[in-house]
């Protein structure tokens, strides 16, 4: 009887050759029922998130989460397994809704320019430019940040978590932008603002008590609120409580009395997906600057581009998006600097 030829499954298929596939197919499948397992946690947790503190921190793992699912439905997939499959698209779905991440690279709906436009008479534009920067109050390498905001062609720079002995380095600073306030204040809540552009810097104290600057540039070009703000980490309930109640201040506050058009800049200790920072959009009817740039993590430092976006820059939404970048620039800082460009449209009838 002739030999037919030999089929590499079935080799496999024999005592001899299948052990080892089937102890790292096992393995693999074991893994990854883990992984679901704990997605469907996390998932839940998050649904929870307005019952604990330590729930609501899971929002902001979301990104993390979704890529985790993609992997997981990746591999079942891959092994045929349906029913997992059924599930990990099903957190993958529940992950892309939360996080929503076609936003980062797809612009406004609305080209705001444009949308000056038909609000009222334009009087020119004015490139406007904006470095935010979490300092971090124990950064031993003050230098390194020196070195990078003076080769950074910025109009106006607000530094976070300013200290005296920081500003001890900022002479610099000082002479190329003239108009500045510097406000110390305990723990790591000292705020600083440097700008090129004439115009008053007012301190304003927000829920905590912390301090926040808000810079009204004299230049008719220019009629717009900027304000610098460093709101409180969630890490306990008593502190979720505060950052809450300054977004929901913020939300409130940016317009009041003014007709002039608000960007709001800093460590907001928050991701975009979040409800409570969309609520703040909401409300003083703002854009995220990070829609259609792609995915700026901002913290913490040692993640780089893998960790989470919570320094933020969002704008009026006349106010065009130019340019923008964010820079691991200070291995002494947890957080990225935000480098912004923008397009301001002068309107008639702003009152100064």
């Amino acid at each position: 009887m002739a030999n037919s030829p030999i089929d590499p499954a079935e080799t496999l298929a024999t005592p001899e050759g299948r052990p080892g596939r089937v102890f790292v197919q096992d393995l693999l499948d074991g893994l990854a029922r883990l992984a679901v397992l704990a997605l469907v946690a996390a998932a839940v947790l998050q649904r929870l998130r307005g019952l604990h503190w330590a729930a609501d921190l899971t929002t902001h793992m979301q990104a993390h989460l979704l890529l985790a699912a993609v992997a997981v439905t990746l591999y079942y997939l891959w092994a045929r397994r349906w029913a997992w499959l059924t599930l990990a698209l099903a957190l993958v779905l529940l992950g892309a809704l939360t996080v929503r991440p076609w936003q980062f690279w797809m612009g406004p709906a609305e080209p705001p320019l444009a949308a000056a436009a038909e609000a009222a008479p334009t009087d020119g534009v004015r490139p406007l430019r904006i470095l935010v920067w979490n300092a971090f109050v124990h950064n031993p390498d003050p230098q390194s940040l020196v070195r990078f905001v003076a080769r950074r062609d910025a109009d106006v720079v607000a530094i976070l978590e300013w200290t005296p002995a920081l500003g001890r380095e900022l002479d610099g600073l000082r002479q190329s932008h003239p108009h500045h306030r510097e406000v110390p204040f305990g723990g790591a809540f000292g705020i600083a603002m440097y700008s090129r552009i004439p115009g008053a810097i007012e301190a304003v104290t927000i829920p905590g008590p912390v301090p926040a600057l808000r810079f009204r540039p004299q230049d008719p070009r220019l009629p717009v609120d900027l304000w610098a703000v460093h709101t409180l980490p969630p890490t306990g309930r008593e502190y979720q409580a505060i950052r809450d109640e300054q977004l929901r201040w913020l939300g409130t506050h940016l317009r009041e009395g003014t007709q002039r058009m608000p960007i709001l800049g800093g460590d907001l200790n928050i991701t975009p997906w979040a409800d409570q920072y969309q609520r703040l959009l909401g409300e003083a009817d703002l854009v995220d600057s990070q829609a259609g740039f792609g995915y700026h993590a901002t913290w913490p430092n040692r993640l780089g581009r893998f960790g989470i976006p919570i320094d933020h820059v969002a704008v009026d939404r006349h106010i065009e998006v130019t340019a923008r970048s964010v820079h691991f620039a200070s291995p002494g800082s947890d957080h990225a600097a935000v480098w912004i460009e923008l397009a301001v449209s002068g309107r008639s009838g702003i009152g100064f």
